[in-house]
């Protein structure tokens, strides 16, 4: 009897036990589904970062500088400091980007510039006119002494004055201070932005640590993505206003794998042979290939490009005292992502590169000539997060400290860049194996600018490879300074089936009516080889030079586009040039392992670049056949 009373009281126990489970289960599901309502940013909403030089004290900072529409920008010397460029309060003044305050009883419109601001009619009586005559016009108040108490305007969103004084022996006064208007959880309630006035209704974080007396504030706005058409400013194409966020879509193919698999052999075998005997030799650069694509392919894959990033930001961090890490996987553990979906288009790259692959001398990850990379566009994957956060945080902090890289970062600054990239990471949608994947921006140039400072950190070139096109949008990518390695963009498959007589020398002619041309759609990235001439967009054709699989051309009439024609055709499900641009940039990459590092050594970044691109150029067939832009890998590897 008693073990029987024993065994209900049990039973009670566990019943009791696993209701208060199922209540947790249920209540941790709940609050992260209210969380996730509550602070999903919106996708229509970009980051614009601004550079302003807060002397509003000195007589330039009210008049409109004739060097301001050049493309350097403009440029100060202060105290001994080259400045970066940067809008003077006129110039910034010309935006209504703008913050709300509620005015008090005893507030005048001087006692408001004075708090807000930092000066008044006395010490900066331009600075001080300026300002009055734009808070008057946002408000139409047609006076200044028409300013009633109670009411709510707006003042432009510009940071207080620097200090006149500084001390100059404050060597921290270079680094400039931050703001930040808001965080996006925020915005997307409208607790820091109001829709209907365009204004923010807080004031910004502001960045302090002792700089009271640098010139220079950096700010950061989250602003709907047509804020110039209602906010208006400068329309100038300048580093100190850019959209460095914005969600956007780009296309890749996405094939199924059929369960035959078949790889197609696109290397005739003296090729084979001729890259197999320069894989022989002893390497002189350890260059990488970096995939820009929708995630990691396999266990290995992820595995070696986590610990490539980790071991390549510590690298950074040495050369640059910048304070990022990414914790390293453990070779023990050997902890992996997951994959949502069996086929997706980064394990589709992978399959293409395969024949290229077999080609090493070495099976271990480290001591090939080619170490490929791959950095997720997208959250789907586990562990993708914590990786794209460090990258957008070292992009944020090299844009932050451009005129100060050595210094130690301010730890606020830190804060406010890392709270930064959790918001762009956070509102990335967990897509993996689409046509159309929507990114951000930020994540591009992230990992480009992660790219260049391997480089310069290292000493080793890379080659990035972006398998997907985008279309042309109103805030374009930042300001290209890639030098120190080889960009290879796929050109896109969207031409009619039947165009296999049209060849990519012949852009403008009857027989290739039937292609696109990625240049004249303006097709990012690919329109660059034609635009800047320093990405290189690759074409998929057959031996002869014929289009293959709906490939798009690049077509110019007035410039030779740095473009290359290469076999993109794994098999009769993988067909693209998705596929033929990661085989070509893995030749490039693979050329770079033996260029002597004293041959780019004695030149500077922008010339570095040029003669890289001039490999690309001295590799294709040339002449007047069908298919002079074909790679040609007796070129690429015996000149």
């Amino acid at each position: 009897m008693s073990r029987l009373k024993n065994l209900k009281k049990l039973l009670t126990v566990l019943r009791v036990a696993l209701s208060l489970v199922a209540a947790c289960t249920f209540s941790t599901v709940s609050s992260a589904a209210l969380e996730e309502s509550i602070s999903q940013p919106p996708d229509d909403y970009v980051l614009v970062r601004r550079v302003i030089d807060a002397r509003y004290f000195t007589p330039e900072s009210v008049v409109s500088r004739p060097d301001a529409a050049g493309t350097q920008g403009s440029e100060e010397t202060w105290p001994d400091i080259k400045l970066r460029p940067s809008l003077n309060l006129k110039e910034a003044l010309q935006s209504n980007i703008a913050r709300e305050i509620t005015i008090s009883e005893q507030d005048a419109l001087s006692k408001v510039v004075l708090r807000e601001y930092g000066f008044g009619q006395k010490n900066s009586l331009q600075a001080y006119a300026a300002i009055e005559e734009k808070i008057v016009e946002l408000n139409d108040l047609g006076a200044p002494e028409n300013l009633k108490a109670g009411a709510v305007i707006k003042i432009p969103a510009l940071p207080r004055m620097a200090l006149s004084e500084p001390n100059l022996l404050n060597k921290y006064n270079k680094i400039p201070k931050g703001s930040m208007y808001p965080s996006l959880s925020k915005v997307t309630s409208f607790d820091a932005f109001n829709p209907v006035t365009q204004a923010f209704t807080e004031k910004p974080v502001v960045s302090g640590d002792g700089r009271d007396g640098s010139p220079l504030v950096i700010e950061h706005l989250w602003l709907p993505k047509d804020y110039k058409d209602h906010l208006g400013g400068i329309e100038l194409d300048q580093s100190y206003e850019e959209v460095q966020a914005q969600v956007i879509s780009v296309n890749m193919e996405s094939e199924s794998l059929a369960e035959d698999y078949q790889s197609i052999p696109f290397l005739s075998a003296e090729e084979r042979m001729i890259i197999k005997s320069k894989l022989s030799g002893q390497p002189k650069l350890k260059p990488v290939l970096i995939v820009l694509d929708d995630g990691w392919p396999n266990d290995e894959a992820f595995y070696d490009s986590r610990k490539f990033v980790s071991e390549a930001l510590e690298m950074i961090k040495k050369r640059f005292n910048y304070p990022v890490a990414l914790q390293h996987p453990s070779s023990q553990s050997r902890v992996f992502t997951d994959y949502p979906k069996e086929a997706f288009h980064a394990r589709s790259i992978h399959k293409s590169l395969a024949t290229l692959v077999e080609l090493e001398p070495s099976r271990v990850w480290d001591d090939q000539r080619v170490r490929v990379v791959y950095i997720p566009l997208s959250t789907a994957q586990v562990y993708s997060k914590a990786m794209l956060e460090e990258l957008v945080v070292l992009r944020l902090i090299d844009d932050f400290m451009l005129g100060a890289r050595g210094d130690p970062v301010p730890d606020k600054e830190v804060k406010a860049k890392r709270k930064i990239a959790r918001d762009i990471v956070k509102r990335l949608k967990q897509d993996i194996g689409v046509k159309d994947l929507s990114t951000d921006k930020a994540i591009i140039e992230s990992a480009l600018v992660f790219a260049d400072l391997y480089a310069v950190a290292s000493g080793n070139p890379y080659v990035v490879n972006f398998s997907w096109t985008t279309r042309k949008r109103e805030h374009k990518f930042t300001h290209f300074d890639f030098n120190q390695g080889i960009l290879v963009s796929a050109a896109g498959n969207s031409s009619l089936n039947n165009c296999k007589s049209c060849r990519p020398n012949l852009a403008y002619s009857k027989e290739c009516e039937c292609a696109d041309n990625a240049a004249a759609e303006e097709r990012w990235f690919a329109v660059r080889s034609v635009s800047n001439q320093d990405v290189v967009a690759v074409m998929n054709t057959a031996r002869d030079g014929s289009l293959q699989c709906r490939s798009s051309i690049v077509g110019s009439r007035s410039v030779d586009p740095l473009a290359i024609s290469f076999n993109g055709y794994v098999s009769d499900s993988i067909c693209g040039t998705s596929f033929a641009a990661p085989r070509v940039a893995w030749l490039f990459a693979a050329k770079l392992a033996y260029i002597p590092p004293q041959e780019f050594s004695i030149y500077d970044a922008p010339d570095k670049g040029h003669k890289l691109r001039e490999i690309v150029k001295k590799s294709r067939q040339g002449g007047a056949s069908g298919d002079q832009y074909g790679l040609d890998i007796k070129k690429l590897f015996e000149n």
